[in-house]
């Protein structure tokens, strides 16, 4: 893993202290089971779930987010079954979500005309099972 200033258009909207955080996966660098990456060198595919021995790809450049909760999930098919909303997409009105970096806030009801913003990584009640809402529900608290 890197923090070594890397220049990509899309981080000039962060000021210094998150630009300063934000940590790089290299090529030929393993992933870990479960973390979200996303490709900075084509961040509009959105953020990723790695597979079991995933590489950064020749030419790849990641940011890497592992979010600790996902590990009180009960096997690694929940993990891998749960569908991101990207940013950008329109919430129903009076659907939940859960923003998987920060999910201390828990669930919460999406109001008329609300939308993924930038940098977001929703988990949407009416695009999962009912079983594995209940299951982040838990993992959550």
């Amino acid at each position: 893993m890197s923090t070594a200033t890397r220049e990509f258009g899309w981080l000039d909207v962060l000021d210094d202290s998150e630009r300063a955080s934000v940590v790089f996966s290299d090529p030929s660098e393993a992933l870990d089971d479960g973390d979200w990456y996303l490709d900075a060198t084509s961040p509009k595919r959105g953020p990723v779930l790695a597979m079991e021995g995933e590489i950064v790809p020749a030419g790849g450049v990641y940011i890497r987010k592992s979010y600790a909760w996902m590990a009180k999930l009960e096997n690694d098919s929940d993990v891998t079954t749960i569908k991101l909303a990207q940013p950008g997409t329109e919430l129903k009105d009076g659907d939940e979500y859960v923003d998987a970096t920060s999910p201390k806030r828990g669930r919460v009801l999406s109001m008329e005309g609300e939308t993924v913003p930038k940098g977001g990584v929703y988990i949407v009640k009416s695009e999962t099972d009912g079983g594995l809402w209940d299951r982040i529900g838990q993992a959550i608290r």
